[in-house]
């Protein structure tokens, strides 16, 4: 799933095995990493063809650092309230 262990099929791509070593890792970059790729996935879904109860946005604004940035992603979903999921399209 991660740069270095999955061959051609990268899941993760933006997570090295180091980062996601269960001892040694940073779960930032874990966490990070998947929501850059549930964003990158839907992104990458023509704005016609995705669902109408599922939203996804991402926000990037530089620091006065100029060194990092800040990433905001938010994710929304419409759901049923019992049982609790995503409601039916």
């Amino acid at each position: 799933m991660t740069t270095a262990t999955a061959g051609s099929n990268v899941l993760l791509t933006k997570l090295t095995d180091a980062e996601a070593n269960s001892s040694s890792g940073d779960y930032r970059e874990i966490v990070w990493s998947i929501c850059s790729a549930f964003y990158d996935k839907w992104a990458a879904v023509a704005p016609v063809s995705r669902p109408a109860k599922v939203n996804m946005s991402k926000g990037v604004k530089s620091n006065p650092d100029l060194v990092t940035q800040t990433e905001t992603f938010t994710f929304t979903f419409i759901t049923n309230v019992d049982p609790t999921n995503v409601a039916a399209e």
